[in-house]
């Protein structure tokens, strides 16, 4: 008997063929996909999470290989983005310099200016002493202003500072303490709901919590309370500071963080602030990997938060 010779289509009518080449094609097709998605969106999920630490304030944020070797759009727009980056952060620096350069500049004028209005009142009359009063106060507002700057800059090229386990609780009622004591005719509430640790700076986390409170007496009215309380809320603990001001607009209340931002006249009007104290405070629990919210309160005035997280280990 001859061969039977074997031809495609003689073997696609064997049984379960044509299911095994299907599945053949399935898989096959599959995996291709797969490694075409993973070609494709490995760069742009490494360029997004780029995108939002740059935006969160990570400066030094790069794409890096290998996805800024490609050749191909992805790859330029990585170049690019890199090259954005590199530009933010060196406008940013060289802007901080500044301030810190300027601020520093400025100690030392201050300083013979004030010697002057020392020696002026020695031989000042009753007519001219309001007008030398007023000259050193306005000496010392500025003279806390360069002061604030030079915290501010010295924050933002810090490193993040987990340094020393502290009790928050102790932390707060000694601001507490001290803002009655300075304030004696304002109404302090402080509420302790948590005596669990944090990490970090003390020096540095009371400056923190001492702005809010400056910032809620200054807009609270004199015959109303200003309330903290301390608590847990799953791994942080969360400072709460409730004012009775005019509040904020809702659209304003991310930004009240920044330097030298004023959220509205009708706000501003109460103090004379220059927009520093909360933008300290924001930088302050950023280098404690923590953060700071604001939001409006429904009776009116504004709440902040401060959450932080808490300690792995209880002090004795």
């Amino acid at each position: 008997f001859g061969r039977v010779r074997m031809t495609f289509l003689g073997i696609m009518t064997w049984p379960g063929t044509q299911l095994a080449v299907l599945s053949i094609a399935v898989i096959v097709g599959a995996l291709t996909s797969l490694l075409l998605a993973g070609y494709l969106a490995t760069p742009i999920t490494r360029l997004q999470r780029a995108s939002r630490a740059l935006a969160a304030g990570a400066f030094d944020t790069r794409v890096g290989s290998p996805t800024d070797r490609r050749r191909d759009e992805v790859g330029r727009l990585a170049r690019d983005f890199d090259a954005m980056a590199e530009r933010i952060q060196a406008l940013v620096t060289d802007k901080e310099t500044l301030l810190r350069d300027v601020s520093h500049e400025l100690r030392s004028p201050l300083a013979r200016i004030r010697v002057a209005i020392a020696l002026a009142e020695r031989h000042a009359n009753h007519l001219i002493e309001p007008d030398l009063q007023r000259i050193e106060q306005e000496c010392e507002r500025l003279d806390e202003l360069v002061g604030q700057i030079i915290t501010l800059t010295r924050l933002g090229t810090q490193a993040p500072v987990l340094s020393e386990e502290l009790r928050l609780g102790e932390l707060v009622t000694e601001v507490v303490d001290d803002a009655r004591f300075e304030h004696a005719d304002r109404q302090i509430e402080l509420e302790l709901h948590s005596t669990r640790s944090v990490l970090g700076d003390a020096g540095w986390l009371r400056s923190a919590v001492e702005n809010v409170l400056r910032n809620a007496l200054s807009y609270s009215s004199p015959g109303q309370p200003v309330l903290l309380a301390l608590e847990n809320d799953g791994d942080e603990v969360v400072l709460r500071v409730k004012d009775s001001g005019p509040g904020v607009p809702e659209e304003a209340l991310a930004r009240i963080f920044e330097p030298f931002y004023q959220p509205d006249e009708s706000r501003d009007q109460r103090v004379s602030g220059y927009g520093i104290g909360l933008a300290i405070t924001s930088r302050v629990m950023a280098l404690h990997r923590g953060r700071v919210e604001a939001r409006n309160r429904s009776e009116g005035g504004l709440e902040v938060l401060l959450r932080l997280p808490a300690a792995p280990t209880q002090m004795l």
